[in-house]
């Protein structure tokens, strides 16, 4: 008999004690990070016919949700040659795209801290082409798209410096007029700061 009621006890202690450090984080609450970034577009089989390498650059916002999980926003530009147009034409890309991360958190020294990261999200891109009438729009096209990342990020304190490759699977309609969308696929490798707001 003395059993059977401590077990109910137990459960209840098991659970309180699951619970503590989610009410800890909810007292905590998220944390906000700004990430400004730089690094290089990279097109990848078939893409690498339609557009060059070139510099891309942007920002991500992130949410802590709880430690080692962590809400990304994230905008890229970049402006790579159209490499199936004989003028060699520069292709405006824009991505924007939202995701999740995913870290593990190493002491190494001090405060410091080393965090290994992985994450995944879905986005939107656009193409801008210049058309080569001057009387005429830009052509902009906005195509689906995912991606899978890997990192690592060094941090003291509210400041960090990150490391960043992502490697994107998206739509891709072509660039010139009336071509048929295929699946396509490139890569963003970035370095960058990240800076805890609160």
């Amino acid at each position: 008999m003395r059993t059977t009621r401590c077990v109910p006890i137990l459960a209840l202690g098991a659970a309180l004690a699951g619970a503590a450090p989610i009410a800890a984080q909810s007292v905590h609450g998220p944390v906000l990070e700004l990430r400004p970034l730089v690094g290089g577009y990279v097109p990848a089989g078939a893409q690498r016919d339609a557009l060059g390498e070139t510099l891309a650059y942007g920002a991500q916002g992130a949410v802590e949700l709880a430690p080692g999980r962590t809400f990304v926003a994230t905008f890229v530009l970049a402006r790579p040659h159209d490499l199936s147009d004989a003028a060699r034409r520069r292709v405006r890309l824009t991505l924007l795209d939202i995701g999740l991360e995913w870290d593990r958190r190493v002491a190494i020294l001090g405060d410091w801290e080393l965090r290994p990261l992985v994450g995944a999200g879905l986005g939107v891109r656009g193409y801008a082409i210049r058309s080569e009438s001057e009387s005429e729009r830009d052509r902009t096209r906005a195509l689906l798209g995912g991606y899978g990342a890997i990192g690592v990020e060094l941090r003291s304190g509210a400041l960090a410096l990150r490391t960043e490759a992502r490697g994107y699977v998206s739509q891709f309609s072509g660039l010139a007029e009336d071509e048929p969308s295929t699946m396509r696929a490139d890569a963003l490798l970035f370095v960058g700061l990240a800076w805890h707001l609160r």
